[in-house]
């Protein structure tokens, strides 16, 4: 009962008992054997107090759930900037399956990071990889330009020092990571190259040639793979390229890459229609260095 109420309750029982000074004395302060009679007769009524209203509690704010973060399924975690710092280093072993899905080779591959390289007179990343197999070594150093945003980089070229041949994309390709399930991109380059003297039998003067590719891009989503280095969260990649000065073959490429480091966890190439081509790689081991 409140305060207020109740003060009130005692001011009108006492406002009664003024009125009734004597004759119902008793009755108010509760100390007479029972009604007192009229001069008539009649027994006097006993003031009866009233009940105070109950207080309806105020309900409890509801609290407003706070929803959960939306996780991020984007192309963005599967690609690390921090691995083309100046002096990183990565090592892959991977091997290659036959169209039996038995292993035909392994190769291992030791990347050298020079971020402060040139490339066709232009400041450019390079990729100083080195690939072992059983057969024999290749060197090619790639050369890459990164956006500051960290989530595209080009391919400039590249040089294989084991043919030894130079090879530049005209524009550059495009490696966009800045897309969510099901985003697709298209781009049309040149990839123009020279095999440089003396590698022809018999020795010739440079060779150049010249093809267009139009490539079209598609980033699937997240997919769980597991392969001999173990089970991975990628993102996969599907990707369609049509040679038009080669008769316009078609070929497909289907790349997974790990959430985080961005390494190639399984890589599937296969030509169209199906079955006329298909190279197929597992990634085996990996470490990556930083500076």
């Amino acid at each position: 009962m409140s305060r207020l109420v109740y003060h009130q309750i005692q001011f009108i029982s006492r406002y009664a008992c003024a009125l009734m000074l004597g004759s119902v004395l008793a009755a108010c302060d509760g100390g007479g054997a029972g009604p007192t009679p009229t001069p008539d007769g009649t027994a006097m009524p006993t003031a009866t107090a009233s009940s105070a209203p109950t207080a309806n509690p105020s309900p409890a704010p509801t609290a407003t759930p706070v929803p959960a973060p939306t996780p991020d399924v984007s192309a963005r975690a599967c690609f690390s900037a921090d691995a083309y710092q100046d002096g990183a280093y990565i090592e892959t072993s991977t091997r290659v399956l036959d169209e039996n899905g038995d292993v035909e080779s392994v190769k291992d591959v030791q990347v050298v990071i020079d971020a402060d390289a040139e490339f066709r007179g232009e400041p450019a990343i390079e990729v100083n990889a080195t690939e072992t197999r059983a057969s024999g070594n290749i060197v090619r150093r790639d050369y890459l330009r990164l956006l500051s945003a960290g989530d595209t980089f080009f391919e400039l070229g590249y040089v294989q020092s084991s043919i030894p041949a130079t090879a530049h994309y005209e524009p550059p390709v495009e490696r966009r990571f800045d897309l969510q399930a099901g985003d697709s991109y298209e781009q049309t380059y040149w990839r123009r190259w020279t095999l440089d003297e003396g590698v022809t039998r018999p020795p010739m003067d440079p060779v150049t040639s010249e093809y267009e590719t139009a490539l079209t891009t598609t980033y699937v989503g997240r997919e769980t793979v597991t392969v001999p280095a173990g089970t991975f969260e990628t993102c996969r990649f599907d990707e369609t390229s049509v040679i038009s000065s080669l008769s316009d073959r078609e070929m497909t490429e289907t790349k997974w890459l790990a959430v985080g480091s961005g390494v190639l966890v399984r890589l599937v190439m296969q030509g169209a229609p199906p079955g006329t081509y298909r190279h197929d790689e597992e990634l085996v081991s990996f470490s990556i260095t930083l500076p």
